[in-house]
């Protein structure tokens, strides 16, 4: 793949961090100011196989989801606002982690009833 597809595809952990935190494998989801520990959630998988990772998982509370989306939403909307404004990021904000997550919890709530590749996050 070219360069673009290889960065494209190393953003997608924090997606894969968000759907591994919604199935109980991470205690917290935490604050969008930095990338994830790639190596852990890569290991969560790779360290397991299919059947022990469906029979590990449990679902969150819908309202840890929703509270995490919330969350998230207007995190988002403070970069692309600061973006817009040609600003820094406050609270070292991550742009590119928040972007993720909010992929994978617009997919997990189902926005617009889009398949994964077809989630939008709208500005």
């Amino acid at each position: 793949p070219d360069q673009n597809t290889i960065v494209q595809m190393a953003w997608r952990y924090e997606a894969l961090y968000v759907l591994q935190w919604a199935l109980g494998f991470h205690d917290e989801l935490k604050f969008g100011n930095e990338i994830c520990d790639v190596p852990l959630v890569a290991e969560s998988m790779v360290q397991r196989g299919d059947r022990q990772i469906v029979n590990m998982s449990r679902l969150r509370p819908v309202t840890q989801i929703l509270d995490a989306l919330d969350q998230n939403y207007r995190l988002l909307w403070v970069a692309r606002q600061a973006r817009i404004n040609d600003q820094d990021l406050p609270a070292s904000i991550d742009g590119g982690v928040i972007v993720e997550r909010q992929h994978a919890l617009n997919w997990l709530v189902r926005f617009e009833n889009a398949d994964w590749d077809e989630v939008d996050t709208p500005s």
